[in-house]
């Protein structure tokens, strides 16, 4: 995985990590059932609308029957699970801890792929394996907390996790973008030192003598 692209991502996240832990007293998890309904209904609707318009001749040649409904599948199924938690806000409202802690589970899952197997031919140092074991004791600390009395709390935890896995990821970034670089530059370099290497001159055959007659006759 590219540097730029974890530092993009780890950025992102950590913003939102620091927005929910000064926002910690005023969250909600009835506001945020609203606000998660209100995004998928918007999402399924824009999708539809993205469907329904006419596709250009290129774009005609390159859409499957296959991905066309799954489009509408997926976007039917936003729409309806945008609705579903806008009229069962309650049934939602309970939700809210078990689905934040799968949320930071997935970051810790996330981690543990990417110091495994993610940053290859690079390998991160081996005590960064420590975040993604506090993610999870995280997710588990989350996961015991009860919505709307502990609201705070949630929140609170949640935002101090998705900062520190936002700042982990932006650290791994570094390391991956500046191991990169150098082996760039390595295999740079590489076919020029060789080109630079003086070649060695090819020395001339000697001319063969013509021999005598007496010596040709061995004389």
């Amino acid at each position: 995985m590219k540097g730029r692209t974890l530092f993009i991502t780890a950025l992102i996240v950590t913003i939102a990590g620091i927005a929910l832990i000064l926002t910690h007293n005023t969250v909600r998890s009835s506001g945020v059932v609203v606000a998660g309904g209100v995004l998928f209904i918007i999402s399924g609707l824009i999708n539809v609308l993205g469907l329904m318009r006419t596709p250009t001749k290129g774009e005609d040649s390159r859409r499957s029957a296959v991905s066309t409904a799954f489009g509408w599948i997926s976007s039917s199924a936003a729409f309806v699970l945008g609705l579903c938690m806008l009229i069962f806000q309650e049934r939602f409202v309970e939700l809210i801890a078990f689905m934040f802690a799968i949320i930071i589970c997935l970051g810790a899952l996330f981690q543990f792929f990417l110091l495994a197997f993610g940053t290859n031919p690079v390998r991160l140092p081996g005590w960064l394996f420590v975040v993604p074991f506090l993610l999870v004791g995280g997710a588990v600390y989350i996961f015991l907390l009860t919505p709307e009395t502990e609201d705070h709390h949630i929140m609170l935890v949640t935002g101090i996790c998705l900062t520190f896995f936002g700042a982990a990821t932006i650290i791994e970034s570094v390391m991956v973008g500046t191991a990169n670089r150098t082996i760039a530059k390595l295999a740079k370099t590489s076919p020029e030192k060789k080109s630079a290497e003086p070649e060695k001159p090819v020395e001339p055959e000697k001319p063969i003598e013509p021999k005598s007659i007496d010596e040709a006759d061995g004389k």
